[in-house]
């Protein structure tokens, strides 16, 4: 099984057994403004009794490495919707260019992911404004339609509304990077910055 996205390569999903997912958390409201000298990151997981993570790193594209540390976005933490057909998740992070490192999910014991190392798409962050990235399209693509809905980008806006987080608009990439891993098996550590180095980017 493969997953594949909106400017990712195709990357193989593993299976190992964890630690039972963790109950769902309360959904929360977000102070943000315009005059926020931080942006606001919204991931879109898929409205499913899995967990999801979307895993970033920001990236120097100039410089062609990764830095600062891993932002870990989890569909159990830092939610903002009560329900519907997706979950949204928000963090405020430090401004740049960040990379969707790597995916993964679990229910139950089981759990399944990996990194998107072949290509891996960038977002800008800017100050003061919301990115909302998609990740229940790769996941749709990787786990089929009959798994993950395809829910149009208006219907993610209006929940985003409803959680007093507009305006806002869903991101493309700005870029696409890839690098090399030390080791094909089973890692959370997808973009770890004293092990593996970004070899290429280029703008689409």
């Amino acid at each position: 099984m493969g997953l594949r996205g909106k400017g990712a390569g195709l990357v193989a999903l593993a299976v190992v057994l964890i630690a039972p997912a963790c109950a769902t958390t309360p959904p929360r409201e977000i102070a943000f403004h315009p005059g926020s000298t931080s942006g606001l990151l919204v991931v879109v997981h898929p409205g499913s009794a899995y967990r999801y993570a979307a895993d970033f790193r920001r990236v120097d594209l100039g410089a062609r490495r990764f830095v600062g540390d891993a932002v870990s976005m989890s569909s159990r933490e830092g939610r903002i919707n009560g329900g519907g057909p997706v979950q949204l998740t928000a963090r405020e992070v430090e401004t740049g260019d960040y990379a969707l490192v790597g995916l993964f999910t679990a229910r139950g014991a089981a759990q399944a992911g990996g990194c998107l190392s072949e290509a891996a798409p960038v977002f800008p962050i800017r100050a003061g404004a919301i990115t909302v990235v998609r990740a229940d399209q790769f996941w749709r693509q990787a786990l089929g339609a009959a798994n993950v809905a395809d829910v149009p980008d208006a219907t993610v806006l209006a929940a985003l509304g409803d959680a007093r987080l507009a305006p806002a608009e869903v991101a493309t990439p700005s870029a696409v990077v890839e690098w090399e891993r030390p080791t094909s098996g089973w890692t959370r550590d997808c973009a770890d910055a004293s092990v593996i180095t970004p070899i290429q980017s280029s703008i689409r």
